[in-house]
């Protein structure tokens, strides 16, 4: 028997008195029992210990046991726990300091540091004289010692590829150099001065219908330029598109996007689970995902940001408690005809991306683009 601890870059979060398992930017609602548990995780350990030792419940049946130690094996295949001999079995504190300079980089805040495989950092870049972000790969290229790590790195060099790849495109995060720094793989990027647009939607309820226009039109020239280029994003959701004070929206994180043509290319199946189209969708508890993107599964989650930015809702999120099974379950019925907004053509638009079946959706964000600017 092996010591298990929690993957890096894993955490257990109680928000309003419910818990979950903060995971590579997903979240896994979990019962308080199972909560206390991962806690006595953070260092190396044997379960059948942590199993003898439960504060909470030290009369946990036998049967109560087998179902807990089940349960964390489903979290050992995820990668949310590792066993002990894993190199990524602890949590890294920042590698670069702020305030350092590396070739040419002046070091400030970490932006990010959840990932259990990337760090990113805003730095200055002292050659070009201006702010950019550098995303990082936790382990240099002589500590990537198990598939696993060598998996996440060959997905960032891939991500550093596609970057490359992508013609200037003013609604496009643009790529600035990539290559080792002190030994780390890294990619620089632009710094976007803005929020994410999930958050914009948070803080500015009272934007007007004209306004939204304006960051819709954006989203979509640069989903349709991105399957222009026969490219696949891999990651729609409004998390990832930044909006800054005069409203310019930029698309960012390639981290999951490859080329149609490029058959070397990792198609990863990931994804949020309330923005997976219903042929994407699989049941299970946890992998709840099945396939890699298409243009039209693109489509469909272009569907469900433009209609969170107009009407503030995603169609599948409830403010009740539900498990991924019953989400799931909304997903696949979902298929709307019209009446999704006021404004007859957008409603129209909306109700074609987001059509049940994918081959009765626009067949690229460029064909839902071009509908898009041209109303009747």
């Amino acid at each position: 028997m092996k010591k298990i601890a929690l993957s890096q870059g894993t955490r257990i979060l109680d928000t309003n008195n419910k818990n979950y398992i903060a995971y590579n930017g997903k979240l896994f609602r979990v019962n308080q029992t199972i909560a206390i548990l991962l806690k006595e995780l953070q260092l190396p350990v044997y379960l059948d210990d942590v199993l003898a030792n439960n504060p909470l419940d030290a009369s946990m049946t036998d049967e109560g046991k087998k179902l807990v130690k089940d349960f964390f094996k489903d979290l050992l295949k995820m990668g949310i726990l590792t066993y002990e001999d894993n190199q990524d079995c602890y949590i890294k504190d920042r590698i670069f300091q702020a305030d350092t300079i590396i070739q040419g980089l002046h070091i400030g805040e970490i932006l990010s540091n959840d990932d259990p495989f990337i760090q990113v950092y805003k730095v200055y870049n002292t050659t070009r004289q201006i702010p950019s972000v550098i995303k990082m790969f936790q382990y240099p290229p002589a500590g990537i010692i198990n598939k696993k790590i060598q998996y996440h790195y060959e997905l960032f060099c891939q991500e550093i590829e596609v970057t490359r790849s992508i013609p200037a495109h003013k609604h496009i995060c643009q790529y600035i150099a990539d290559g080792e720094l002190d030994g780390y793989r890294y990619l620089e990027l632009e710094y976007i001065d803005g929020t994410t647009l999930s958050r914009f939607l948070q803080t500015n309820q009272t934007a007007s219908f004209e306004e939204k226009l304006f960051i819709a039109q954006q989203v979509l020239k640069a989903m349709a330029f991105i399957h222009v280029q026969d490219m696949i994003h891999g990651d729609i959701h409004t998390r990832n598109f930044m909006v800054n004070a005069q409203l310019h929206t930029t698309l960012i994180d390639f981290g999951f996007s490859f080329h149609l043509q490029q058959p070397h290319h990792i198609r990863n199946k990931g994804g949020l689970a309330h923005y997976l189209p219903p042929e994407r969708v699989h049941m299970h508890a946890f992998m709840f995902s099945k396939g890699h993107a298409t243009k039209s599964a693109e489509v469909y989650q272009i569907g469900l940001v433009l209609l969170k930015l107009f009407t503030g809702k995603n169609p599948f999120l409830t403010d009740q408690e539900s498990t991924w099974q019953e989400m799931a379950g909304r997903i696949l019925a979902y298929s709307p005809t019209s009446g999704l907004v006021a404004d007859a053509h957008l409603d129209r638009i909306l109700c074609k991306a987001l059509a049940n079946d994918p081959a009765q959706r626009y067949a690229s964000c460029q064909e839902m683009f071009i509908d898009f600017t041209n109303p009747c």
